[in-house]
Protein backbone atom coordinates (compact mmCIF):
# COMPACT_ATOMS: atom_id res chain seq x y z
CA UNK A 1 0.00 0.00 0.00
CA UNK A 2 1.26 3.38 -0.69
CA UNK A 3 1.52 6.31 1.50
CA UNK A 4 1.39 10.05 1.83
CA UNK A 5 5.03 10.03 2.77
CA UNK A 6 6.72 7.56 0.40
CA UNK A 7 5.21 9.21 -2.71
CA UNK A 8 5.76 13.17 -1.31
CA UNK A 9 9.80 13.00 -2.23
CA UNK A 10 8.67 11.86 -5.70
CA UNK A 11 6.71 14.43 -6.09
CA UNK A 12 8.93 17.32 -4.62
CA UNK A 13 11.77 15.93 -6.87
CA UNK A 14 9.55 16.33 -9.65
CA UNK A 15 8.48 19.70 -9.07
CA UNK A 16 12.28 21.07 -8.34
CA UNK A 17 13.38 19.82 -11.63
CA UNK A 18 10.58 21.97 -13.38
CA UNK A 19 11.81 25.01 -11.90
CA UNK A 20 15.44 24.09 -12.55
CA UNK A 21 13.91 23.78 -16.35
CA UNK A 22 12.51 27.34 -15.91
CA UNK A 23 9.24 26.78 -14.14
CA UNK A 24 6.95 29.43 -12.11
CA UNK A 25 8.12 28.48 -8.34
CA UNK A 26 5.02 30.04 -7.34
CA UNK A 27 2.88 28.63 -9.50
CA UNK A 28 4.61 25.11 -9.10
CA UNK A 29 4.14 25.21 -5.12
CA UNK A 30 0.58 25.57 -5.30
CA UNK A 31 0.69 22.73 -7.58
CA UNK A 32 2.36 20.51 -5.42
CA UNK A 33 -0.02 21.48 -2.23
CA UNK A 34 -3.04 20.74 -4.72
CA UNK A 35 -1.81 17.15 -5.77
CA UNK A 36 -0.42 16.40 -2.38
CA UNK A 37 -4.14 16.29 -0.79
CA UNK A 38 -5.58 14.80 -3.25
CA UNK A 39 -3.42 12.10 -3.12
CA UNK A 40 -3.55 12.18 0.68
CA UNK A 41 -7.23 11.39 0.31
CA UNK A 42 -6.61 8.96 -2.31
CA UNK A 43 -4.37 6.80 0.31
CA UNK A 44 -7.07 7.65 2.90
CA UNK A 45 -9.57 6.14 0.85
CA UNK A 46 -7.51 3.07 -0.41
CA UNK A 47 -6.61 2.16 3.24
CA UNK A 48 -8.60 -0.50 5.13
CA UNK A 49 -10.36 0.45 8.55
CA UNK A 50 -8.96 -1.18 11.54
CA UNK A 51 -11.50 -2.47 13.97
CA UNK A 52 -10.76 -1.45 17.37
CA UNK A 53 -9.61 -4.67 19.70
CA UNK A 54 -11.87 -5.19 22.43
CA UNK A 55 -10.42 -4.93 26.15
CA UNK A 56 -10.67 -8.25 27.55
CA UNK A 57 -12.92 -9.41 30.49
CA UNK A 58 -12.81 -12.05 33.18
CA UNK A 59 -14.09 -15.12 31.73
CA UNK A 60 -16.79 -16.74 33.87
CA UNK A 61 -17.90 -20.31 34.50
CA UNK A 62 -21.45 -21.06 36.08
CA UNK A 63 -21.21 -23.44 38.57
CA UNK A 64 -24.52 -25.78 39.29
CA UNK A 65 -24.46 -27.29 42.66
CA UNK A 66 -24.89 -31.12 42.75
CA UNK A 67 -27.65 -32.77 44.71
CA UNK A 68 -27.48 -33.40 48.07
CA UNK A 69 -25.03 -35.08 49.44
CA UNK A 70 -24.57 -34.07 53.01
CA UNK A 71 -25.58 -32.01 56.33
CA UNK A 72 -23.52 -29.43 57.61
CA UNK A 73 -24.45 -27.64 61.47
CA UNK A 74 -23.55 -24.55 62.13
CA UNK A 75 -24.05 -22.14 65.12
CA UNK A 76 -22.83 -18.61 65.86
CA UNK A 77 -21.59 -19.48 69.10
CA UNK A 78 -20.14 -22.97 70.78
CA UNK A 79 -20.24 -21.61 74.60
CA UNK A 80 -23.70 -21.34 75.43
CA UNK A 81 -25.05 -20.96 79.33
CA UNK A 82 -27.23 -23.37 80.75
CA UNK A 83 -30.81 -23.27 80.84
CA UNK A 84 -30.62 -20.40 77.98
CA UNK A 85 -32.14 -20.76 74.57
CA UNK A 86 -29.06 -20.94 72.63
CA UNK A 87 -28.86 -20.42 68.46
CA UNK A 88 -29.85 -20.79 66.12
CA UNK A 89 -27.92 -24.18 64.69
CA UNK A 90 -28.21 -23.85 60.90
CA UNK A 91 -28.37 -27.36 59.42
CA UNK A 92 -27.44 -27.03 55.84
CA UNK A 93 -27.82 -29.63 52.41
CA UNK A 94 -24.31 -29.55 50.95
CA UNK A 95 -23.90 -31.80 47.48
CA UNK A 96 -20.21 -34.00 46.91
CA UNK A 97 -18.07 -30.40 46.46
CA UNK A 98 -19.41 -29.02 49.99
CA UNK A 99 -21.75 -26.55 48.19
CA UNK A 100 -24.54 -25.41 49.42
CA UNK A 101 -27.42 -26.84 47.31
CA UNK A 102 -31.28 -26.99 47.56
CA UNK A 103 -33.57 -29.46 48.52
CA UNK A 104 -35.25 -31.58 45.43
CA UNK A 105 -37.58 -33.12 48.06
CA UNK A 106 -38.20 -33.27 51.65
CA UNK A 107 -35.39 -34.14 54.22
CA UNK A 108 -36.27 -35.02 57.59
CA UNK A 109 -33.27 -34.44 59.63
CA UNK A 110 -33.19 -36.44 63.65
CA UNK A 111 -31.55 -34.53 66.42
CA UNK A 112 -29.61 -35.68 69.27
CA UNK A 113 -27.28 -34.35 71.69
CA UNK A 114 -25.26 -36.22 74.33
CA UNK A 115 -25.85 -33.92 77.39
CA UNK A 116 -29.50 -34.82 77.60
CA UNK A 117 -30.37 -31.22 76.46
CA UNK A 118 -33.75 -30.64 74.19
CA UNK A 119 -34.25 -29.09 70.35
CA UNK A 120 -36.79 -26.32 69.96
CA UNK A 121 -38.50 -24.99 66.75
CA UNK A 122 -38.26 -21.76 67.54
CA UNK A 123 -36.28 -18.89 69.80
CA UNK A 124 -38.54 -18.76 72.71
CA UNK A 125 -37.66 -22.89 73.26
CA UNK A 126 -41.02 -23.87 74.44
CA UNK A 127 -42.01 -26.47 72.52
CA UNK A 128 -39.18 -29.05 72.28
CA UNK A 129 -38.59 -30.92 69.20
CA UNK A 130 -36.52 -34.15 68.45
CA UNK A 131 -36.66 -34.01 64.09
CA UNK A 132 -36.87 -31.00 61.77
CA UNK A 133 -37.09 -30.92 58.30
CA UNK A 134 -35.65 -29.31 55.28
CA UNK A 135 -37.97 -28.13 52.54
CA UNK A 136 -38.48 -28.78 49.05
CA UNK A 137 -36.45 -25.80 47.04
CA UNK A 138 -34.99 -24.80 50.29
CA UNK A 139 -31.08 -25.54 51.41
CA UNK A 140 -31.57 -25.49 55.05
CA UNK A 141 -33.52 -25.80 58.32
CA UNK A 142 -32.80 -23.89 61.30
CA UNK A 143 -33.58 -24.66 65.15
CA UNK A 144 -32.64 -23.84 68.68
CA UNK A 145 -30.83 -25.93 72.09
CA UNK A 146 -31.33 -25.66 75.50
CA UNK A 147 -29.55 -27.94 78.30
CA UNK A 148 -29.76 -27.42 82.31
CA UNK A 149 -26.92 -29.80 82.50
CA UNK A 150 -23.29 -28.38 82.04
CA UNK A 151 -20.47 -29.68 80.02
CA UNK A 152 -19.60 -30.73 77.12
CA UNK A 153 -22.20 -31.84 74.29
CA UNK A 154 -22.26 -32.98 71.00
CA UNK A 155 -24.80 -32.05 68.45
CA UNK A 156 -26.08 -34.08 65.73
CA UNK A 157 -27.83 -34.02 62.74
CA UNK A 158 -29.01 -37.21 60.71
CA UNK A 159 -30.93 -38.65 57.55
CA UNK A 160 -30.53 -41.65 56.16
CA UNK A 161 -29.59 -41.01 52.82
CA UNK A 162 -27.26 -38.33 53.91
CA UNK A 163 -23.55 -38.12 55.28
CA UNK A 164 -24.75 -36.71 59.13
CA UNK A 165 -22.76 -34.12 61.16
CA UNK A 166 -21.96 -33.49 64.53
CA UNK A 167 -21.15 -30.45 66.41
CA UNK A 168 -19.48 -29.83 69.86
CA UNK A 169 -21.26 -27.04 72.64
CA UNK A 170 -20.23 -26.11 75.74
CA UNK A 171 -22.44 -25.37 78.31
CA UNK A 172 -21.45 -23.67 81.12
CA UNK A 173 -22.97 -23.44 84.39
CA UNK A 174 -25.23 -20.40 85.79
CA UNK A 175 -24.53 -18.23 88.58
CA UNK A 176 -23.93 -19.67 91.91
CA UNK A 177 -27.46 -19.82 94.01
CA UNK A 178 -26.49 -22.34 96.86
CA UNK A 179 -24.03 -24.37 98.30
CA UNK A 180 -23.94 -28.09 99.62
CA UNK A 181 -21.43 -29.32 102.79
CA UNK A 182 -20.12 -33.31 102.79
CA UNK A 183 -17.87 -35.55 105.09
CA UNK A 184 -15.78 -37.12 103.76
CA UNK A 185 -15.15 -40.68 104.49
CA UNK A 186 -18.59 -40.78 106.67
CA UNK A 187 -21.13 -38.64 108.80
CA UNK A 188 -20.67 -40.45 111.71
CA UNK A 189 -17.09 -39.42 113.99
CA UNK A 190 -15.73 -40.38 117.47
CA UNK A 191 -15.78 -37.71 119.52
CA UNK A 192 -11.94 -35.55 119.57
CA UNK A 193 -11.41 -37.31 116.09
CA UNK A 194 -11.02 -35.03 112.94
CA UNK A 195 -13.48 -35.73 110.08
CA UNK A 196 -12.92 -34.27 106.46
CA UNK A 197 -15.36 -31.92 105.78
CA UNK A 198 -15.73 -30.85 101.83
CA UNK A 199 -18.10 -27.97 100.22
CA UNK A 200 -19.37 -27.07 97.03
CA UNK A 201 -21.12 -24.35 95.25
CA UNK A 202 -23.89 -25.11 92.21
CA UNK A 203 -26.35 -23.28 90.06
CA UNK A 204 -29.97 -23.04 90.34
CA UNK A 205 -30.01 -26.58 88.68
CA UNK A 206 -27.65 -28.44 90.75
CA UNK A 207 -24.82 -27.92 88.42
CA UNK A 208 -21.29 -26.96 90.10
CA UNK A 209 -20.50 -23.48 89.75
CA UNK A 210 -17.24 -21.52 90.06
CA UNK A 211 -17.57 -18.36 92.03
CA UNK A 212 -16.97 -15.11 90.07
CA UNK A 213 -15.92 -13.51 92.97
CA UNK A 214 -14.77 -14.60 96.83
CA UNK A 215 -17.24 -15.65 99.39
CA UNK A 216 -16.64 -15.90 103.24
CA UNK A 217 -18.34 -19.37 104.39
CA UNK A 218 -19.95 -19.33 107.65
CA UNK A 219 -19.92 -22.60 109.97
CA UNK A 220 -22.67 -23.37 112.96
CA UNK A 221 -22.52 -26.13 114.96
CA UNK A 222 -25.48 -27.16 117.24
CA UNK A 223 -22.26 -29.47 119.37
CA UNK A 224 -21.47 -26.53 121.64
CA UNK A 225 -18.12 -28.16 121.62
CA UNK A 226 -18.04 -29.23 117.57
CA UNK A 227 -16.04 -26.80 115.53
CA UNK A 228 -14.70 -26.92 112.39
CA UNK A 229 -10.98 -26.63 111.77
CA UNK A 230 -8.37 -25.79 108.81
CA UNK A 231 -5.78 -28.55 109.41
CA UNK A 232 -6.48 -32.54 109.74
CA UNK A 233 -4.71 -32.08 113.53
CA UNK A 234 -8.27 -30.21 114.09
CA UNK A 235 -5.70 -27.37 115.99
CA UNK A 236 -7.20 -24.44 114.01
CA UNK A 237 -11.21 -24.00 114.73
CA UNK A 238 -12.45 -21.59 112.94
CA UNK A 239 -16.66 -20.31 112.06
CA UNK A 240 -15.70 -19.10 108.75
CA UNK A 241 -13.87 -19.43 105.82
CA UNK A 242 -12.78 -17.52 102.66
CA UNK A 243 -13.67 -19.26 99.67
CA UNK A 244 -11.28 -17.74 96.37
CA UNK A 245 -12.66 -17.22 92.60
CA UNK A 246 -12.48 -19.05 90.16
CA UNK A 247 -13.01 -22.67 91.70
CA UNK A 248 -16.35 -24.44 92.69
CA UNK A 249 -15.38 -26.75 95.72
CA UNK A 250 -13.11 -26.76 98.55
CA UNK A 251 -11.86 -29.59 100.68
CA UNK A 252 -9.32 -28.25 102.85
CA UNK A 253 -11.31 -28.33 106.01
CA UNK A 254 -12.46 -30.80 108.95
CA UNK A 255 -14.64 -31.17 111.90
CA UNK A 256 -14.49 -32.41 115.45
CA UNK A 257 -17.00 -33.25 117.34
CA UNK A 258 -16.73 -33.41 121.38
CA UNK A 259 -20.64 -34.26 122.51
CA UNK A 260 -21.72 -37.87 121.14
CA UNK A 261 -25.24 -38.38 119.76
CA UNK A 262 -26.38 -36.82 116.34
CA UNK A 263 -25.59 -33.27 115.53
CA UNK A 264 -26.24 -30.30 112.89
CA UNK A 265 -23.56 -28.54 111.10
CA UNK A 266 -25.10 -25.75 108.89
CA UNK A 267 -22.67 -23.61 106.18
CA UNK A 268 -24.08 -20.56 104.61
CA UNK A 269 -22.99 -17.66 102.74
CA UNK A 270 -24.79 -14.27 101.59
CA UNK A 271 -27.45 -14.59 99.08
CA UNK A 272 -27.45 -18.06 98.19
CA UNK A 273 -29.13 -20.78 99.82
CA UNK A 274 -27.53 -22.58 102.99
CA UNK A 275 -26.85 -26.48 103.55
CA UNK A 276 -27.45 -28.36 106.91
CA UNK A 277 -25.32 -31.49 107.49
CA UNK A 278 -26.63 -34.16 109.75
CA UNK A 279 -23.41 -36.55 111.73
CA UNK A 280 -22.83 -38.40 114.68
CA UNK A 281 -20.59 -38.29 117.23
CA UNK A 282 -19.28 -41.51 119.01
CA UNK A 283 -17.74 -41.60 122.75
CA UNK A 284 -13.88 -42.18 122.47
CA UNK A 285 -11.79 -44.68 124.48
CA UNK A 286 -12.55 -44.82 128.01
CA UNK A 287 -10.13 -43.16 130.08
CA UNK A 288 -11.77 -42.14 133.62
CA UNK A 289 -14.54 -42.92 136.04
CA UNK A 290 -17.12 -40.59 136.79
CA UNK A 291 -19.90 -40.94 140.30
CA UNK A 292 -23.52 -40.58 139.71
CA UNK A 293 -25.94 -40.84 142.83
CA UNK A 294 -26.72 -38.42 145.95
CA UNK A 295 -23.77 -37.51 147.65
CA UNK A 296 -25.23 -37.77 150.92
CA UNK A 297 -27.30 -40.43 153.54
CA UNK A 298 -28.81 -40.81 156.78
CA UNK A 299 -26.65 -42.71 159.36
CA UNK A 300 -26.81 -46.63 158.51
CA UNK A 301 -28.91 -46.32 155.88
CA UNK A 302 -27.79 -47.75 151.78
CA UNK A 303 -26.37 -45.15 149.50
CA UNK A 304 -26.69 -45.86 145.73
CA UNK A 305 -24.27 -44.91 143.26
CA UNK A 306 -23.42 -45.52 139.60
CA UNK A 307 -19.71 -45.56 138.11
CA UNK A 308 -19.33 -45.48 134.65
CA UNK A 309 -16.29 -45.03 132.39
CA UNK A 310 -15.89 -42.15 130.37
CA UNK A 311 -13.69 -40.97 127.65
CA UNK A 312 -11.84 -37.18 127.72
CA UNK A 313 -14.52 -34.80 127.22
CA UNK A 314 -17.35 -36.86 129.94
CA UNK A 315 -18.94 -39.12 127.22
CA UNK A 316 -20.35 -42.30 128.90
CA UNK A 317 -18.49 -44.97 127.48
CA UNK A 318 -20.23 -48.09 126.80
CA UNK A 319 -17.39 -51.01 127.45
CA UNK A 320 -17.17 -53.89 125.67
CA UNK A 321 -15.63 -55.68 127.83
CA UNK A 322 -15.88 -56.43 131.97
CA UNK A 323 -13.88 -53.75 133.42
CA UNK A 324 -12.55 -54.55 137.47
CA UNK A 325 -13.06 -51.80 139.44
CA UNK A 326 -11.15 -51.08 142.85
CA UNK A 327 -13.28 -49.11 145.33
CA UNK A 328 -11.94 -47.50 148.62
CA UNK A 329 -14.01 -45.48 150.75
CA UNK A 330 -12.98 -42.85 153.79
CA UNK A 331 -15.68 -42.06 156.85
Amino acid sequence: SLSLYSILPVLFSATLAGCSAGGDLKNEDHYVALEAAEIAAEVAAATPAVAPTPSASPSTTATTAGPPYALVVTTTAATIASATCAGPLTITLTDQKSQTTLADVGYPIALQDTLGGSFYGASSCATVITSTSVAVGSSAAIVYFKSSVSGNSTVSASNNNLVPWTLALTVTPGTVASISLAFGASSTGVAGGCNALTYSFYDSNGNLSPLDTSRVVSFQSSDALGKVHTSSSCGNATSSYTHATGISTYAGLYYQGKTTGSFTLIGSSNGISSSTLVGTTTAATGSWFVWSGSDSTTAASCLSLTVSSADTYGNIVNQSSALPIRLSASS
